[in-house]
């Protein structure tokens, strides 16, 4: 059933009656987002075809990683859609994941993932002329460490074609977990 809107035309003039309509359709709003977001890790699938597997199945594989490694659930959800930014921009994919994530997360996995496009550089920089130590920027982060540690165990690692990874379904749970819990961190 659809919910009556409001009728300001400017927020100033809204009413409390208005946003009584707006926090009781939060649960809505919140499955909703946890549905396009579920959607936007499969178009990852067409992300990038020049890797030696999609950028969905990378994404997958990370976060079975994480998961068979032991990692908290904040901690494999963060790694499962790590890349989600790929589907608006190539470079700045890390930071635009990052904003996606940021309600979801820690301080610290949101660190991570706004910085690990810099930190995977140590990769593969050197084939652009690049300076691979360019991570070494962010030494005195206290995520720094960590973030050498994630990118090494769960993303660098996370392109063969013969691993078995969890299907998307294994990680629904969690997923929903996550999305559909509270807003705390906003």
């Amino acid at each position: 059933m659809a919910v009556a809107r409001a009728k300001y035309i400017s927020m100033d003039m809204s009413t409390a009656e208005d946003w009584q309509k707006y926090r009781a359709n939060e649960g809505d709003r919140r499955r909703a987002q946890a549905l396009r977001l579920t959607a936007m890790l499969k178009d990852l699938r067409h992300a990038d075809d020049t890797a030696p597997i999609d950028t969905f199945s990378h994404s997958l594989q990370s976060a079975t990683l994480a998961y068979r490694d032991g990692r908290d659930d904040e901690t494999v959800f963060m790694t499962l859609f790590h890349d989600i930014g790929t589907l608006v921009s190539d470079d700045a994919h890390a930071d635009v994941s990052a904003a996606i994530l940021k309600p979801y997360l820690s301080e610290k996995n949101y660190w991570i993932v706004k910085h690990h496009g810099i930190f995977q550089g140590y990769y593969y920089f050197q084939y652009f002329d690049e300076n691979r130590n360019m991570r070494d920027e962010y030494s005195h982060s206290p995520h720094y460490d960590e973030c050498i540690a994630w990118c090494d165990k769960y993303d660098q690692r996370a392109f063969s074609s013969q691993y078995i990874s969890k299907p998307l379904d294994f990680f629904q749970p969690l997923i929903d977990k996550i999305l559909l819990g509270g807003f705390d961190r906003i």
